[in-house]
């Protein structure tokens, strides 16, 4: 069950993923105003289920998942560092309704990886079919019970502008 583009939002946690992000939301005709690189705005989207959030890359994923820097927000209360209300959406790729506390990761093992999972998994949510022609490489997803918590990427930042 696809929900359309204008539902889809994107969340990056460095400059650079924040360009894949924009880039992604593009070429998919995700509205501009539906990408992130605000640690809050994103919390606060997938909190409330307002969109369906897709984390660009390692470090937006692991602030979702985990927020090993404490970054304010105002979304939700009484979680101490490296602890969130969220999860990733159970079914990969997503497929039904936007859940409040869940989000889809595009964190690849590399940057390109990442762009690709944005564009396949924001393309499988927004038409219900992947995008033609494109490889799909395998999400490398935060595990609680795996990975380390840590602190990485920028609590806000934008894509440089360019001319």
């Amino acid at each position: 069950m696809a929900v359309g583009a204008s539902k889809i939002a994107f969340y990056a946690a460095d400059a650079g993923d924040y360009a894949r992000a924009i880039a992604a939301a593009q070429k998919l005709g995700v509205p501009l105003a539906n990408v992130t690189g605000d640690f809050s705005t994103a919390a606060t989207w997938v909190y409330h289920g307002t969109y369906l959030v897709i984390a660009v890359g390692g470090q937006a994923d692991a602030a979702l998942y985990f927020n090993g820097c404490n970054w304010s927000q105002t979304a939700y209360s009484g979680y101490p560092s490296c602890e969130t209300p969220f999860y990733y959406y159970s079914s990969n790729p997503y497929d039904g309704p936007i859940g409040a506390l869940q989000y889809v990761s595009a964190n690849g093992s590399n940057a390109f990886d990442s762009l690709i999972l944005a564009l396949s998994e924001g393309g499988y949510a927004a038409n219900g079919d992947y995008p033609a022609n494109m490889f799909l490489p395998q999400p490398t997803a935060n595990n609680q019970t795996a990975a380390t918590c840590h602190c990485a990427g920028q609590a806000t930042n934008r894509c440089p502008t360019s001319s």
